[in-house]
């Protein structure tokens, strides 16, 4: 369980990189939902949340609630399940 967790972490670590970087990472993952939605769209299927290119107010609100809801609670996890460093 702590490897699916110290990967999923390894996984969204852009969070945490310098902002250029996190800038980056967040443009290529909003293409690729805005590209899942445009299929959806094709399809003629709802299209999923935060996928849908005319909704880019979305983009803001969706960084934020990923950010609080997901990845804190994600690393809080991660961090209760070692031991804190002894001081030295």
């Amino acid at each position: 369980m702590v490897a699916q967790v110290a990967l999923k972490a390894a996984d969204i670590a852009h969070l945490a990189a310098p902002q250029a970087i996190h800038r980056k990472w967040t443009a290529l993952l909003t293409e690729e939902f805005f590209r899942q939605g445009d299929r959806e769209k094709l399809l003629d299927m709802k299209v999923s949340p935060l996928m849908d290119r005319s909704d880019s107010a979305g983009i803001v609100k969706s960084q934020v609630g990923f950010f609080e809801i997901v990845a804190l609670r994600l690393l809080r996890a991660l961090l209760s399940s070692f031991p804190p460093p002894s001081q030295c």
